[in-house]
């Protein structure tokens, strides 16, 4: 039940009839059950804006390092910490939203920036956090939805190596015949180190960069070799080489004969 202030006079009726149902939202911090006096909310913690910055923050963390174990401790503390703020209850709502849509645009931009990687899955239900009947039931919910993510991103992560492989491959079978191919441009493309470039190819090819290239390129001129009569020097372009002599080399190198000797055995 919710009960307004006292006023004189019927024609006042309406004013602690409105300040009543106000005092029902108050549900939203103590549960449903219970009588709810009206009164003019006072935050209780001026720097509430910084301690529920630095919550928000936290759970950020734990959701980048996968710490699930330190989520429903996290949720337990910002929604006790509403409940004891004294915000109004639409204040509290709005804290809510502001803590769904910043780990919503978090999540987002974490996947951005694994570009190629499979989209994660966010729960529809977290967009309307704000709108249950009262705080325990948003942090059970929060609890649950933040754990599904968290698991979200532990198989991402374990994808993520054969997700960039197979992007990067894909990539060069489309781009073959660029002249720019080279380990730094592939790395900047795809958000990753050189290095880290070097150990993802070793790792699931057996081949170095180069290597993987320079085969990629052999093989696209085989085909070239055998399907069309293009002549020597144009099949060097077709497939990345401006000189056609270091190509020659290059090919014999992996065939073990020339080009002209590889065409005319077909």
């Amino acid at each position: 039940a919710g009960i307004g202030l006292a006023h004189r006079g019927m024609e006042n009726l309406y004013r602690s009839y409105s300040e009543a149902l106000l005092a029902l939202e108050n549900r939203m911090i103590a549960g449903n059950n219970g009588v709810f006096h009206y009164h003019l909310n006072e935050d209780r913690f001026p720097r509430a804006d910084q301690r529920l910055s630095q919550i928000q923050s936290s759970i950020k963390i734990a959701l980048r390092q996968q710490k699930g174990e330190d989520l429903a401790p996290l949720v337990h503390e910002f929604c006790s910490f509403l409940k004891l703020s004294g915000l109004s209850v639409s204040r509290i709502r709005l804290e809510i939203d502001k803590l769904v849509f910043s780990i919503i645009d978090f999540i987002e931009n974490l996947v951005d920036a694994n570009a190629g990687a499979e989209e994660l899955h966010i729960p529809e239900q977290m967009a309307g956090l704000s709108k249950h009947s009262n705080l325990d039931v948003v942090e059970n919910s929060l609890k649950q939805i933040l754990l599904q993510i968290s698991e979200g991103l532990k198989v991402k992560r374990r994808r993520y190596p054969e997700t960039k492989i197979y992007d990067i491959q894909a990539y060069l079978q489309d781009h073959f015949a660029s002249k720019n191919l080279s380990v730094e441009f592939i790395a900047n493309r795809f958000f990753i180190s050189p290095s880290y470039l070097g150990k993802l190819f070793k790792q699931f090819t057996g081949q170095t960069f180069i290597e993987y290239l320079t085969e990629l390129r052999v093989s696209k001129a085989c085909e070239l070799l055998t399907t069309t009569n293009r002549k020597l020097f144009e099949i060097a372009e077709m497939v990345g080489y401006s000189d056609p002599g270091y190509f020659t080399s290059i090919f014999k190198k992996y065939r073990g004969i020339t080009m002209s000797q590889y065409r005319g055995n077909q």
